[in-house]
């Protein structure tokens, strides 16, 4: 499903407000985590809005950070 600028804009506030890319947050899975990511990249690239890569990275680093040791981040890689 393609996403409107309007709903990623309300994806990546969703994001940014609650912190979701804290440890301490888990309102987010890891499925939907990378998913928003890769989302918020290909739109930063094509739109040159790079507030979103911002918050892809922000959430990256999270994903690094929680995953680093597993082999869930092997498969993704």
């Amino acid at each position: 499903m393609i996403q409107t600028t309007t709903e990623l804009e309300k994806s990546m506030r969703r994001v940014e407000i609650r912190k979701l890319w804290k440890g301490e947050n888990s309102d987010i899975s890891l499925p939907e985590m990378l998913s928003l990511s890769l989302r918020f990249m290909a739109h930063a690239m094509e739109s040159h809005d790079y507030r979103f890569l911002n918050t892809a990275l922000k959430l990256n680093d999270r994903l690094r950070e929680e995953y680093s040791g597993t082999n869930q981040l092997r498969e993704i890689e």
